[in-house]
């Protein structure tokens, strides 16, 4: 996911990829920054562009949310790269 992430030139090196369930199915939602303001269209085309390309490397179809530079926690030590919301 990362390497995928990373080879994006409008992607910043921050991200979360976040597990939750809704109606007993995992869903996977990987939220990136941007690495400038884009408009809510670029973010849509961007997302779905993201979504394709992870699509093809982990076969399994994510939600990609591209969010403004500086949205993201950031953690002092090592980075929190994936929260897992699930209650099993």
């Amino acid at each position: 996911i990362q390497e995928v992430l990373l080879g994006e030139p409008l992607i910043a090196p921050h991200f979360q990829i976040v597990i939750d369930r809704e109606n007993a199915m995992d869903k996977l939602i990987i939220q990136v920054e941007s690495k400038t303001k884009l408009s809510e269209e670029d973010k849509k085309l961007l997302a779905k562009k993201l979504a394709y390309d992870l699509r093809e490397v982990i076969m399994v179809s994510p939600i990609v949310e591209v969010v403004d530079p500086g949205t993201l926690p950031r953690f002092d030590g090592k980075p929190r790269y994936v929260i897992d919301k699930r209650v099993l």
